[in-house]
């Protein structure tokens, strides 16, 4: 059985995410998946503009939770400034097919065809298994995958991973440990290899305003980036102020 770790390895409760939550500027809605009776909250924050352009999923690195700070925050609560619904979802640190079906089938409940996955660390080796497991050959128009300091060293499985998908990636890196630039410079091999013209990798400058709501270089990199590569149709919708 899986289980959902905090940096202090202590399980992350609907009710401690709600309560962390409602500190917060903007209302969120508290979704719970379950899988192996294992209950994995998410919180919803939904856009903020007259044009909706789709749904950011959100994947945390392993030890941290779905309401972490530095970019999986600055981006959850940024985002629907532009248009987009977000969801960051706390997830096991093992892959759980059946968990992300259950996000799936809420983005269709929700009626959201457009939809980036964003991994952070391990979160991206998961968002990875994801789209190329449920995605790949299947036709992945409306996705899209960013995957922020991507950890697998299994740069062979990556290349197959990737060889199955046609949506637009992004791959965003920064210098944050001793082997990064190892693992980004075999990514990219791997990536000339595989033919992929729809990927796009891009290293960082690390982020100089770690714990504030300002957004720094690494969040502008993906905010731009989403805007740019992922914008749905736009619709002449009203969000209600959700504060």
């Amino acid at each position: 059985m899986f289980s959902v770790v905090t940096a202090a390895n202590g399980a992350v409760t609907a009710d401690e995410l709600r309560q962390r939550a409602d500190q917060l500027p903007y209302f969120d809605e508290v979704i719970e998946f379950i899988d192996n009776e294992q209950v994995y909250p998410a919180l919803w924050q939904p856009f903020r503009t007259e044009a909706p352009q789709g749904t950011v999923v959100m994947l945390h690195d392993a030890s941290q939770h779905a309401l972490w700070p530095d970019l999986l925050q600055k981006l959850r609560l940024k985002l629907p400034d532009i248009g987009w619904n977000t969801l960051s979802v706390s997830v096991p640190e093992r892959y759980s097919s059946e968990l992300m079906q259950q996000v799936r089938e809420l983005l269709a409940s929700k009626g959201q065809f457009n939809v980036v996955i964003l991994g952070i660390g391990t979160g991206s080796n998961q968002a990875l298994q994801f789209v190329s497991a449920q995605l790949g050959g299947q036709g992945d128009f409306g996705w899209y995958l960013v995957m922020v300091n991507h950890r697998d060293r299994d740069v062979a499985s990556f290349r197959q991973q990737l060889q199955s998908l046609t949506m637009p990636v992004l791959d965003l890196w920064v210098a944050d440990t001793s082997d990064a630039e190892w693992l980004a410079t075999h990514r990219m091999a791997a990536l000339r290899r595989s033919g992929s013209d729809n990927i796009t990798q891009i290293q960082s400058a690390w982020p100089m305003t770690k714990y504030d709501d300002n957004m720094d270089h690494m969040a502008r990199r993906v905010w731009g980036w989403v805007r740019n590569n992922a914008a749905g149709q736009e619709a002449n919708v009203r969000a209600t102020p959700r504060y």
